[in-house]
């Protein structure tokens, strides 16, 4: 039986029309869609609205119930909203607003998880070392100390394939040098690595005690 499984939590552009109260919806009433080209926009689950976490969790809860005992959770973030957005959404300008909504929905899979003995990985990207992390999956870690509670999954890249033990150690000093004993794993994704650069990456991070995912 395969022990992981992973859950988009907000971009979820084929929403269940039978649950109320999930989706971005603007102050006069309609359904909110984002920019993306195909059938002229896609819906977009809001964290704002307790339908959602309870939503999630409920998703979280039965995937544990059925063995997988890591649930990695991807896309926990907003929309790049336009301008003309923040007149129609409420409360999408105001930061911690936000921090406190996509954090309903971590901490709501996190309890459904534990029920059956699973743990969940919030997944992330290059945006835990940027300074704007508004709509990335990262703008979770404008909490450090919840985020302390929880085993990161980071999305891990290198653009040098000669040096990338070396490049890989420094990713590692990077880190705990922002995110001191913050609990992380990497997810390696093998179609940019040679299986020399993969070996040499994976040994960087398990040296360190580091779990290592790859597909």
């Amino acid at each position: 039986m395969c022990i992981r499984h992973r859950v988009k939590t907000l971009i979820v552009h084929i929403s269940p029309s039978s649950v109320e109260g999930i989706k971005f919806t603007a102050t006069e009433g309609w359904t909110w869609l984002d920019n993306y080209a195909e059938n002229g926009g896609k819906t977009w689950l809001t964290p704002f609205n307790k339908e959602t976490s309870d939503f999630i969790g409920e998703i979280t809860e039965e995937l544990s119930a059925a063995g997988f005992k890591t649930i990695i959770l991807t896309n926990t973030k907003f929309p790049n909203f336009n301008s003309v957005d923040y007149s129609l959404l409420a409360d999408i300008g105001d930061t911690s607003k936000r921090l406190t909504a996509l954090w309903r929905v971590v901490e709501s899979a996190r309890r459904a998880a534990e029920k059956n003995g699973a743990e969940i990985l919030p997944e992330m990207g290059a945006g835990l070392f940027e300074t704007e992390k508004l709509s990335t999956d990262a703008e979770l870690a404008g909490d450090k100390e919840k985020l302390k509670n929880l085993t990161l999954l980071i999305d891990y890249s290198t653009e040098n394939n000669t040096n990338a033990y070396v490049e890989a150690k420094s990713f590692i000093g990077k880190m705990n040098g922002i995110y001191p004993g913050q609990k992380y794993a990497v997810l390696i994704k093998g179609s940019g690595f040679s299986g020399s650069t993969f070996a040499e990456v994976k040994r960087a991070f398990e040296e360190s005690g580091i779990v290592v995912f790859s597909e």
